[in-house]
């Protein structure tokens, strides 16, 4: 996974085994930019943080199947 910052749209990125990026989420919640992303430990579980928001976003999911 990776980031992308610019003035039109904050997004974070998949890339596949494939070589094919795709969108995983975008912040439609104001103008901010995702300030990281990492797994927990165990990784099962995706932490994002939007930076002027102060919001920390923890997202779970079937992560095999996007892969």
């Amino acid at each position: 996974m990776v980031y992308k910052i610019n003035s039109n749209s904050n997004r974070i990125l998949f890339i596949k085994q494939d070589g094919k990026i795709s969108t995983f989420a975008c912040n439609r919640s104001s103008s901010s930019e995702f300030a990281g992303i990492v797994f927990s430990p165990s990784g099962e579980t995706l932490f994002a943080n939007i930076q002027e928001n102060g919001h920390t976003l923890a997202i779970t999911g079937p992560w095999n199947a996007i892969i």
